[in-house]
């Protein structure tokens, strides 16, 4: 397997729709971005709302509603935050992830799957 060329962490994170997923895809390709640097600009995006004393409702995802669980690939400074923030707000890393990515889409002004 190669090795990436950056250091990264891999997580697990489940709750993603693969139309969203599809969205994610197509948004990184159209920037000529790894879908690491979307997903860490995505979480980091989120962690300096909350750290910026911003209420964030996090949504539970229900089980089985057409998602499974991914494998992810993070810088790990930003897997470190997301944890950490995910601990002191009591929130899943997925219903976090998943909230993270929303925003971070739309504000982009990219309609967003449920």
């Amino acid at each position: 397997m190669p090795r990436p060329a950056y250091p990264t962490t891999e997580t697990s994170v489940t709750g993603l729709s693969d139309e969203l997923m599809t969205v994610v895809r197509a948004y990184a390709k159209d920037c000529c971005q790894p879908m690491r640097a979307i997903y860490d600009d995505a979480i980091t995006a989120m962690v300096n709302r909350i750290a910026g004393g911003e209420k964030v409702f996090f949504p539970a995802s229900i089980p089985g509603q057409g998602s499974r669980g991914r494998h992810i690939r993070l810088t790990p400074g930003v897997a470190a935050a997301m944890a950490k923030t995910c601990e002191a707000n009591r929130v899943h890393q997925s219903v976090f992830f998943l909230r993270a990515m929303r925003d971070y889409l739309s504000s982009k002004g990219i309609d967003v799957p449920d």
